[in-house]
């Protein structure tokens, strides 16, 4: 079962895996937090925001200079300061056009988006513990209480019958849910045609010693955060 919101992860790695030839870098510090292991963890972060979500905001990106980049983090060991990375090839026509706009409005948007990640942790805290529920109960109860107790936007997406058949499939390749931990967080402003909402990050461990990143997308509905979207990947 998928929906639209259900592909982001899939872009992201193969834009991160790409290989090519880096004739230029740029490294933007990441210097919101005191502590230093606060702003690599959140360098870490930044870079699994969606593509398309980034290419909202940054308009120089996009699916042809995308092919050029890397988006990347790092931590200097010399004195454990993290930074957001950008890794350009001028190999590519699309790329060399617009390599200082990109550069420019890279440097412009990445520490917006780290000072407005970092504001919303304490939602992060609030919410992570009711993603890690539904999280659970995917193999635990039936589609029809999941979906009753879910957005509207879910219930449009897909048919009882079709999650059911999802979560059979699922619990058939990896078996019984064993632990479940929280990894990370993201918080959307509306775009295109996906509203306000926060994705939350799970890592699963199953009886038959197999792993998945779970993602559990929520937005506020009737005054309340409901999940309107999920994904599951194979994690090592």
């Amino acid at each position: 079962m998928k929906s639209r919101i259900l592909l982001w992860p899939i872009l992201l790695g193969l834009m991160l895996g790409c290989s090519f030839d880096v004739n230029d870098t740029q490294i933007i510090d990441i210097e919101i937090h005191q502590d230093n292991e606060k702003n690599a963890k959140l360098a870490e972060d930044l870079i699994y925001y969606d593509p398309r979500y980034i290419a909202h905001k940054i308009n120089s990106y996009n699916e042809q200079t995308a092919r050029g980049l890397k988006l990347g983090y790092f931590v200097r060991s010399s004195d454990g300061k993290a930074s957001y990375r950008i890794t350009y090839s001028l190999k590519l026509p699309a790329v060399v056009s617009n390599h200082e706009t990109l550069k420019a409005e890279f440097e412009a948007y990445i520490p917006q988006l780290a000072a407005f990640h970092a504001s919303k942790e304490k939602l992060f805290k609030k919410l992570s513990p009711v993603g890690e529920k539904w999280a659970n109960s995917m193999l635990e109860q039936s589609a029809t209480t999941i979906l009753v107790k879910s957005s509207s936007l879910l219930r449009d997406t897909v048919t009882e019958k079709k999650f059911a058949d999802f979560l059979e499939n699922i619990s058939a390749e990896y078996g019984k849910r064993e632990s479940t931990v929280y990894v990370r967080a993201q918080y959307y402003e509306a775009f295109e045609n996906i509203p306000e909402s926060v994705s939350l990050y799970y890592k699963q461990s199953f009886s038959s010693k197999k792993n998945a990143m779970v993602r559990i997308s929520m937005h506020q509905e009737g005054g309340k955060w409901l999940v309107m979207g999920f994904n599951v990947q194979p994690h090592a």
